[in-house]
């Protein structure tokens, strides 16, 4: 046989043999009963090499080892069989300092923290109940991409789950999921400190003590459908930038939401700003304090949300927060306000239903905010605004059906063009003595017309007709009272004029079948009487 072929089979002879090593190596079972390679965890990690699956059977495990080989899975057999049992309070249960490491399907209990990962890549925790530790799981340093999903992280004193970067400015700590787990009985639900493009989705955090989540520095992070309940504040961010809260139930704590400051931009006055940049979107918020807070935040926009039955606001923005859109939420039946508004501008109200609050609106020392095309109605007072509340300007808005007043102001605000409830107006003693609408306080300047001539008493239009906060009602509500009172009504663009028109004959047509069908009653009352 010549050399050549004499090294091949050596060649191939050791393949085989690898082979044979690799696939023996591959599963690994632990078995405290002696059925297994091994009765203890921390000696089969000790021999484990990457790529190694480690098994592990019913039964209670010591705590308290270190995982530093990666592509390492460690498996047990269900988190109601299998327990990872730390005994010292300030010692980790599982330190994982390796990538791509699994750990599934224990309870994990009696350690400080229950999993601790230090720039741990790519390494998942799934299916374990987590509970009776100091804290439940941490990411620290650069630890990234990892996945946290359907663990019961349940009774852990401090933390449930915990992400941070060393230096919060570098952002080492990104692009991590957090996701279908339940979070209860901690101080903190989910904390992000430093981190960016966190995924926190569809995790039930309940019953915690002060922060369901913590979001510190945080940057593009997501949290998306969670349900939040019974603690001090559903969600918390400082200094965070371009977080995105959307489709979370919150109810049943302190604040819903709270936003303070954001990103530090100096401009070209060297001023000093935040800018926030949150998105805050299809949400429902209720039974808190109050639902959501903004402070000191700016470009933020707050949109198709459902906030109510909150004890005091329903949506509170404060603190030079400016720049802000508030568009197609509901703010309903908050015991103080559905918004209140103090020491900010710039702010666009739109598209909004304000029902059954306090105030609608409350306006504080702020000034240069657009409301428009809201419908504000059944509130004690619409719209509230201070002697420190200049040049806000409120207009095409259904204000209707409030008990005290449609708007009240301290200082002269320019109202025109809304609908009050009544083609007539709003009542004001002095301007429009016989309006039937909402009541509109001597600072409101509600007459868009030529000579200021008052209102006109005209009959009312069908209830039908007026009700809602459409296009198509504002429109006619514009231009009804163009036709009966002189109204120019502002912003009517060439291209809608047409359809305008139609709809003033339509409501002069509608008028004048009313004012028939009133005198055929009263023909009908008085052959009555005489008969």
């Amino acid at each position: 046989m010549s050399m050549i072929m004499q090294r091949l089979i050596i060649f191939f002879g050791l393949f085989l043999i690898s082979l044979v090593l690799s696939s023996a190596n591959a599963e690994t079972i632990v078995d405290s009963a002696g059925n297994g390679d091994y009765t203890d965890i921390e000696e089969a990690l000790q021999f484990a090499v990457a790529g190694d699956k480690i098994i592990v059977w019913d039964g209670n495990y010591s705590g308290h080892f270190n995982i530093n080989i990666s592509d390492i899975e460690l498996v047990g057999n269900g988190s109601s069989k299998t327990f990872i049992q730390g005994n010292n309070s300030v010692a980790n249960n599982i330190v994982i300092d390796a990538d791509n490491v699994t750990i599934s399907d224990f309870t994990i209990t009696g350690g400080d923290w229950a999993v601790y990962m230090t720039d741990s890549v790519k390494s998942h925790v799934l299916r374990n109940n987590i509970t009776g530790n100091a804290r439940g799981i941490c990411l620290y340093g650069s630890a990234s991409y990892n996945l946290i999903e359907e663990n019961l992280i349940l009774d852990n004193i401090n933390n449930g789950v915990f992400l941070k970067s060393p230096d919060p400015s570098n952002y080492t700590s990104h692009s991590n999921t957090i996701k279908n787990n339940l979070i209860s009985e901690t101080e903190y639900g989910v904390y992000l400190e430093g981190t960016t493009n966190t995924d926190v989705s569809d995790n039930v955090i309940r019953e915690f003590g002060m922060y369901g989540i913590r979001a510190i520095s945080a940057v593009n992070d997501i949290l998306d459908n969670n349900t939040i309940t019974n603690g001090s504040y559903g969600v918390f961010a400082t200094n965070s930038y371009n977080l995105t809260m959307s489709k979370n139930t919150i109810f049943s704590n302190n604040y819903g939401i709270w936003a303070i400051g954001g990103q530090l931009m100096v401009t070209d006055y060297n001023e000093s700003i935040y800018l926030g940049k949150h998105l805050i979107d299809d949400n429902a918020i209720h039974g808190c304090n109050v639902g959501v807070r903004l402070s000191g935040s700016m470009n933020n926009r707050i949109i198709n949300n459902r906030i109510y039955n909150n004890d005091y606001y329903g949506l509170e923005i404060d603190g030079s927060s400016d720049n802000i859109t508030v568009m197609n939420n509901n703010l309903s039946s908050n015991s103080e306000g559905g918004l209140y508004i103090f020491s900010s501008s710039s702010i666009e109200i739109k598209s909004n239903d304000f029902i059954d609050n306090k105030y609608g609106i409350f306006i504080r020392s702020s000034s240069g905010n657009y409301i428009y095309e809201n419908l504000l109605s059944k509130n004690n007072i619409a719209i509230y605004l201070n002697n420190f509340s200049y040049s806000n300007l409120i207009t095409m808005n259904n204000i209707s059906s409030n008990v005290d007043y449609g708007i009240f102001s301290d200082i002269y605000v320019n109202a025109t063009s809304n609908y009050w409830g009544d083609p007539t107006g709003p009542y004001n003693e002095g301007k429009n003595p016989y309006g039937l609408g909402d009541n509109a306080s001597d600072n409101v300047d509600f007459m868009d017309i030529d000579d200021e001539e008052p209102y006109k008493t005209i009959e009312s239009s069908d209830p039908s007709f007026i009700e809602g906060k459409t296009a198509l009602f504002l429109g006619t509500f514009a231009v009804t009272n163009y036709v009966v009172s002189k109204w120019i009504t502002k912003g009517i663009s060439k291209a809608s004029k047409p359809e305008i028109d139609k709809i003033a004959k339509w409501v002069k047509q509608k008028r004048d079948e009313e004012k028939r069908d009133e005198k055929k009653r009263d023909k009908e009352k008085h052959d009555e009487d005489e008969s």
